[in-house]
């Protein structure tokens, strides 16, 4: 066992505001670089990893090295938790040599495994510096558990004292914290994790959600949950129907935030996408035993089947040349590239209403994402309205997925999907049909 998985970007990674766009510019956010970056999660040469160990509730007079002198190890990291004005909960986390921690966010840094920037304006961006955190073990089942935020270079996770809290005494969440459930006093006040209890939240009386959520789609379950700072999982309303920033309001779910294959992973408004290392190995024997996509369109001799000349699907760089295969995503219908079929907004085939686009095809890490039997196979359908052309499976299998914003995205490129009809069959005209 040399690596756990890899997280596959649904869409891009990094967005910035167009050049004279303001950031409430309807539309403004352009993607830069390449879809579908992916980051390795490969097992360390040493565990590096951290375990919740316990509580401590003191007040804010007391200084940080006194604090330490509280931990358990001097290598402890800790989760700062206000609850109240003059008081605050550290969870304090221990080495485990037995675990290995990988952390993402906006920052590149040190402390960071991987980057993902996300939409960024100005210096800000809807992914926290230190947004997320992967532990797994490093002996088998090699369960892989996330936690929303991370440590930075003083050793801790600091969450704001706006960010939604959670006590554990009287089951309620609050923004102001001033909870009298929990007591404070001159003098720290501990409250040990009790290994023999079943409760995973045994030794936690406040929990806390970071300002822009992290959240999981459990493919078991086929739903959302937003991960808390002590990885927790809290349930969110399930009417993702509109845009509206849903956060949860009701106690702990009985389940463990691990991280399964096919698991996709919500950081402010980015989506990753867990790929187990069985599935990645199997990607990469067939990628390597077949030939390209683009070889095996070409190889058909497709045509367009208005202006009957063949298309070419291994050049992309001139997408104004008439060998270019376009699409009606609302259809479905391939042609070469004609400025008066883009300009009619009506397919010549079938009269259909739409726009007229590039037919695309997936990228090599895009590729994974489709299921095993459909990775190197001639696509059958085309997601509505991107042009992106997919196995039938991997298109109804994103169409069904609603991301937490509500909308069902195509996981090339992560443009919103049509919500009437998010993708269609794919016609290719061969000349051996005429």
């Amino acid at each position: 066992m040399n690596e756990y998985g890899e997280l596959v970007v649904l869409g891009y990674s990094s967005y910035r505001v167009a050049n004279g766009d303001t950031i409430s510019t309807k539309g403004q956010w352009q993607p830069v670089g390449s879809p579908n970056c992916h980051f390795r999660l490969g097992m360390k040469k040493v565990g590096n990893g951290l375990e919740r160990h316990r509580s401590i509730v003191q007040t804010c007079e007391k200084t940080i090295d006194s604090l330490r002198q509280e931990l358990q190890s001097p290598s402890s990291q800790f989760v700062s938790i206000p609850t109240s004005n003059s008081s605050s909960c550290f969870i304090e986390y221990v080495p485990n040599l037995s675990l290995d921690m990988f952390q993402i966010g906006r920052q590149p840094s040190r402390f960071n495994d991987f980057s993902v920037p996300g939409p960024i304006y100005g210096t800000s961006g809807t992914i926290s510096r230190f947004a997320a955190r992967f532990v797994c073990e490093r002996s088998a089942p090699y369960r892989c558990r996330l936690f929303a935020g991370g440590f930075d270079a003083s050793r801790m996770a600091v969450v704001p004292s706006s960010s939604l809290k959670y006590c554990a005494f009287c089951n309620s969440w609050m923004k102001t914290m001033d909870c009298k459930c929990i007591s404070t006093s001159s003098r720290p006040i501990v409250y040990e994790r009790n290994r023999d209890n079943n409760s995973e939240t045994d030794g936690v009386p406040v929990d806390a959600l970071t300002k822009n959520g992290v959240r999981i789609w459990m493919p078991e379950q086929k739903v959302w949950y937003e991960v808390s700072v002590n990885g927790f999982l809290y349930a969110i309303q399930d009417d993702l129907t509109n845009s509206s920033f849903h956060r949860p309001t009701s106690a702990p779910a009985a389940l463990e935030a691990l991280v399964t294959h096919g698991c996709i992973i919500d950081l402010g408004g980015v989506q990753l996408q867990f790929l187990s290392k069985r599935s990645r190995r199997k990607s990469s024997i067939e990628s390597m035993s077949n030939p390209s996509l683009a070889v095996q369109l070409e190889s058909l001799n497709i045509q367009c089947p208005v202006q009957l000349h063949p298309l070419k699907f291994q050049n992309d760089s001139d997408l104004n040349d008439t060998s270019t295969p376009y699409v009606f995503p609302a259809c479905g219908h391939v042609f070469g590239f004609d400025p008066r079929i883009a300009r009619g907004k009506c397919c010549p085939m079938c009269r259909a209403l739409g726009s007229m686009v590039p037919l695309k095809l997936a990228s090599t890490n895009g590729a994974k994402l489709h299921q095993a039997e459909e990775r190197n196979r001639i696509p059958d359908s085309v997601f509505n309205p991107c042009g992106h052309a997919v196995g039938s499976k991997c298109a109804k299998y994103y169409a069904s997925i609603r991301m937490p914003n509500g909308k069902s995205i195509c996981p090339i490129c992560a443009v919103a999907l049509d919500q009437n009809l998010p993708y269609t069959k794919l016609y290719l005209h061969i000349d051996d049909d005429l």
